[in-house]
């Protein structure tokens, strides 16, 4: 995979691919997967902010395709939005405001002229007088679709009773798209026949309550495997509570061909009375028995590093509710390390994979929070180089936190100091408003909570870029975006920075 040769933009955080042929574009092509204004079960209202930027010198302007759901692109690029350079701009309720859908979902291709580049990210949310639940989709680049040849895996894909998913599938080849669903249940000795799935030119279908597919496997957790069988996709995965509608978009889970690092695990008090745990979604999508290790360091004790080996069976499905504290037994946030053991049997692409979400649960046992994926190959930084976080948002009803991991092995903290890391706080003009320094323990993590009211930056930018630079050792970070009334959290990724 990769994004256009002349690009100014940073990224990386759509790479779920790092092996097979490596693909390039002269020209930038974004799709933001699913964009919407409609209502939805349990009274929800659901809408699509999108967050872009313009990191060019020069004025930029970004076109809006829209294809609905069983749609193609329109093909009609004047509607859109003219950024000046170095600006970030908030898009709200895209569908109706730029589209002009009264009501309607879908995906939005983004364009730009050849020679020009983008930042683009999105939050779809459902707002009611108690604040808003909601959910981070940033913006793929086509060239990192799926090919035949290549499955891709939502270790996530069933949350189990109480939860529903939803499946975007769009194509990105212009010929349209065909792919098979496998579910890998977590039932013993049962294996479900796979769906068909289509998707048309230039287009996406979703497909909505993939638990009412199936019967007995589908009420309980369980795995995806997607195989494309023609055309290149873009999938997306949606798990919804079903009684708070609190939304997580899962991407397809990154190879298990190289160790994986997942940055934060929690078994923690949070604000306003939040309790956080993290589950953990494990997948074998082979034919062959696979052994991983699974190592857990505290943020703030990487003494108390420990290892656990699991061994899954063919097409096995594992999940583990609150891993850092069933698993482990402790309490606090910690990175997990996801290592594959290699027998010479199989091949690396069919190692087991991994994500997970971190959430609290209300009165009524109903559960919010985000994703938090493993890390790929472009979303960390060693000394002289940088990350970029686009999609936080100011104003009195959010709060930011921004967490800084170091990825050094444990073993070496005796002898390398604390990592230096650089952040930097950049306006919707592109004017840095803050910048400072922070140690970052070696091989451990810290959050930097409510950045910009703990920074004298009020309620923050209207929009905000954050910066992260390495200064020493091996850095990655990510930002939460936090509704104060709901306490619901969106995840926003780290890109790596191109300038």
């Amino acid at each position: 995979a990769g994004g256009p040769s002349d690009d100014s933009a940073g990224g990386g955080a759509d790479v779920s691919q790092e092996w097979g042929v490596v693909k390039a574009s002269l020209r930038q092509q974004l799709l933001i997967p699913s964009v919407a204004h409609t209502g939805g079960i349990g009274n929800a209202s659901w809408q699509t902010d999108v967050i872009l930027r313009n990191p060019e010198s020069v004025p930029v302007f970004v076109g809006f395709e829209f294809a609905p759901s069983g749609g193609s692109r329109s093909g009609d690029v004047t509607n859109g939005v003219l950024l000046l350079p170095g600006q970030i701009r908030v898009v709200p309720d895209v569908v109706r405001t730029v589209l002009h859908q009264e009501s309607g979902f879908g995906s939005v291709f983004l364009d730009v002229s050849i020679g020009t580049s983008i930042e683009a990210t999105s939050r779809t949310y459902t707002a009611t007088t108690q604040g808003s639940f909601g959910m981070g989709v940033g913006a793929v680049e086509l060239v990192t679709g799926a090919l035949p040849g290549f499955p891709l895996t939502f270790a996530s894909g069933l949350q189990g009773r109480g939860y529903r998913t939803n499946l975007v599938l769009a194509d990105v080849s212009g010929r349209g798209a065909r792919a098979s669903l496998r579910l890998a249940s977590q039932l013993p000795n049962r294996h479900p026949l796979p769906l068909a799935l289509s998707a048309p030119a230039w287009g996406p279908m979703q497909l909505s309550a993939i638990e009412s597919t199936w019967e007995d496997e589908g009420r309980e957790a369980g795995s995806f495997i997607l195989d494309a069988t023609s055309g290149a996709v873009v999938p997306l995965l949606v798990s919804i509570d079903d009684r708070t509608n609190d939304p997580t978009y899962f991407p397809p889970d990154l190879s298990g061909s190289v160790e994986r690092t997942i940055p934060a695990i929690v078994h923690t008090r949070g604000a306003n009375g939040a309790d956080f745990q993290s589950d953990l979604f494990l997948v074998n999508p082979s034919d062959q028995t696979h052994t991983v290790t699974l190592t857990m360091t505290p943020w703030d004790n990487v003494r108390a590093q420990q290892d656990l080996t699991l061994t899954f069976l063919p097409y096995e499905s594992r999940t583990i509710k609150d891993v850092l504290g069933t698993l482990f037994a402790r309490t606090g946030v910690a990175k997990l390390t996801v290592r594959n053991f290699w027998t010479g049997a199989g091949r690396s692409t069919d190692a087991v994979r991994a994500t997970s979400r971190t959430y609290t649960t209300d009165s009524t046992g109903g559960t919010y929070g985000m994703l938090l994926p493993p890390l790929n190959a472009f979303q960390s930084v060693g000394p002289g180089e940088a990350l970029t976080i686009l999609g936080t948002i100011g104003g009195a009803g959010f709060r930011t936190n921004l967490a800084l991991v170091e990825l050094s092995p444990a073993w070496i903290v005796n002898n390398v100091p604390a990592a230096s890391v650089r952040v930097e706080i950049s306006d919707g003009q592109g004017v840095i408003r803050d910048a400072f320094d922070v140690a970052v323990p070696t091989a451990g993590g810290m959050q930097l909570n409510d950045l910009f009211r703990a920074r004298g930056l009020g309620a923050g930018p209207e929009a905000a870029l954050i910066r992260v630079t390495a200064i020493t050792g091996q850095v990655a970070a990510y930002a939460t975006l936090i509704d104060q009334l709901t306490n619901d959290s969106t995840y926003f990724a780290a890109v790596l920075a191109a300038r």
